[in-house]
């Protein structure tokens, strides 16, 4: 099928401050006047200055400003952090979301963390019934195959301070739940230093059997 591209003002399609031009493209275009709905599918691409967007399609309502994309969606914002879901509610200017089931992939390979919701309010994201890890993460993996894990009620995720705040919270090791913390934060930038625990590591011997350690950066 022939493939169709859409250059639009975001005071349209999608509205900002900065009247930036956004492109749209994908396979099918429709837009249907009784709703104000304008609907786009197969292999949907939304690039912006705010971010990107993938997905299988896309509903996007003139009216409320709304867009709804879902079925395989990659998303990726204009600090580098990327996200998988299967669907996510996006407002026009890509400040606010709504994504459910989603994988983010922080900036500089910092870590992956999924979490069963999730609601953005401009550079910070608040994950319910969200786990963090900084092992590698493969699409079959479980708990139990992390060296270690937390998981937590909430966490909230601020791009800009480049750092991750948790609220009752629980570190795993191989599945195992090992330490309760109430509440505590940590960075995402390697090249910001600042005092704090650092991740755990796992070891094991003959005589002392097997061992977390969690050290402490003092700056």
């Amino acid at each position: 099928p022939m493939r169709y591209s859409l250059c639009l003002l975001m005071l349209w399609l999608l509205p900002v401050a900065t009247h930036a031009s956004t492109l749209l493209s994908a396979q099918r275009l429709d837009y249907d006047p009784a709703t104000q709905h304008i609907t786009a599918q197969g292999q949907v691409e939304v690039v912006t200055p705010h971010g990107a967007l993938q997905a299988d399609r896309l509903v996007y309502n003139t009216t409320s400003q709304q867009l709804i994309a879902s079925g395989n969606v990659i998303y990726l914002d204009h600090q580098g952090t990327s996200l998988t879901t299967p669907q996510i509610e996006l407002s026009g200017d890509f400040k606010q979301a709504l994504i459910q089931q989603l994988r983010l992939s922080l900036n500089q390979g910092q870590g992956t963390l999924t979490a069963r919701e999730a609601r953005r309010n401009v550079n910070v994201i608040h994950l319910s019934d969200a786990q963090y890890t900084a092992c590698p993460v493969t699409d079959s993996a479980t708990d139990s195959d992390l060296p270690w894990h937390l998981s937590a009620d909430k966490i909230a995720y601020n791009a800009d301070a480049a750092e991750l705040t948790y609220h009752h919270t629980v570190l795993y090791t191989k599945g195992v739940p090992v330490l309760y913390l109430p509440w505590f934060r940590h960075g995402t930038d390697s090249t910001r230093g600042e005092s704090g625990f650092l991740p755990p590591r796992l070891g094991s011997s003959s005589r002392r059997g097997e061992e977390i350690t969690l050290s402490y950066y003092n700056r």
